[in-house]
């Protein structure tokens, strides 16, 4: 099988017939080891509160999103949550003590701005240029990058002292750190952490108390939202490459060789087994 049909099995017929499997609620084993898959629904709502939650900080911490990751529901979702939490400022007790008027002004300022990712989005789409999910590009990438490399190298220095203890081939942590990883790491660790302390910031200094904690909170779902994200993007892979192998072990049973199963299906092993009868 060359490289190209690889790439192509990996990005297009076997994620979406996978994907197609798992809409239509059948075919796709729900077995212990498939945990995402069996509570699909939970993670779901997890995924969009999480989702609407940080919308508004994504859009000023990132670019270049994919068409669906800001779609018109999540906007408007994002911005009703956001100014149903700046009005809360004016009720009494601890909503009005937690609440503050900055959310609402953020949710202004986010819509205009949301709605132009919108649109670049869109062009990008129909221009065929980006993944429909892409979660954005992150603007504190080039600051980040010189840390993770530094915080890479530093780990491939301690692993290198047991590399001959090592079971598999030994990589330096840095050969491994493509634009990908990168960014995922950025989204899922440096922006939740950014926001964070500029929440605490606020209640440092006494800037607003109501803004602060939901700063905070944001940078919670920030990394919620990316940590999902990324676990489903796991398991569209693990689904793509799982169709990979039992194809290619299909195709070795039904041409008659015999060999050793990757799969661990005793359906495999019979058939192995028949044909090595046969023989």
């Amino acid at each position: 099988m060359s490289k190209s049909t690889t790439d192509q099995g990996l990005a297009g017929f076997n994620v979406s017939s996978q994907l197609t499997n798992i809409r239509a609620g059948g075919q796709l084993p729900l077995t212990s080891y498939d945990l995402l898959k069996n509570f699909t629904w939970i993670i779901s709502i997890i995924k969009f509160l999480a989702h609407i939650f940080s919308l508004p900080l994504m859009a000023v911490l990132r670019r270049d999103f994919g068409m669906r990751y800001v779609d018109d529901v999540h906007i408007l979702a994002s911005f009703i949550i956001w100014q149903i939490a700046g009005m809360l400022s004016f009720g009494d007790g601890l909503l009005n003590q937690l609440a503050s008027p900055l959310i609402g002004a953020v949710g202004w300022i986010f819509l205009p701005l949301a709605f132009y990712h919108r649109y670049r989005a869109k062009q990008a789409a129909l221009r065929g240029e980006n993944y429909s999910y892409h979660p954005g590009m992150p603007r504190l990438a080039r600051l980040a990058l010189p840390v993770m490399i530094t915080v890479y190298r530093l780990l491939g220095s301690v692993l290198k002292r047991f590399r001959s203890t090592l079971p598999v081939v030994y990589t330096h942590p840095a050969e491994v750190l493509t634009i990908d990883v990168m960014q995922g790491g950025v989204r899922r660790f440096i922006e939740p952490f950014v926001v964070g302390v500029l929440g605490v910031m606020c209640l440092v200094f006494d800037v607003s108390t109501g803004f602060g904690m939901f700063l905070i909170w944001t940078a919670i779902m920030l990394h919620f939202d990316e940590t999902i994200t990324q676990r489903i993007q796991w398991e569209m892979f693990l689904d793509a490459v799982d169709a990979q192998v039992i194809g290619q072990e299909k195709q070795r049973v039904l041409s008659g060789e015999s060999g050793g199963s990757r799969t661990g299906f005793s359906v495999a092993s019979l058939a192995d087994l028949k044909t090595n009868m046969k023989v």
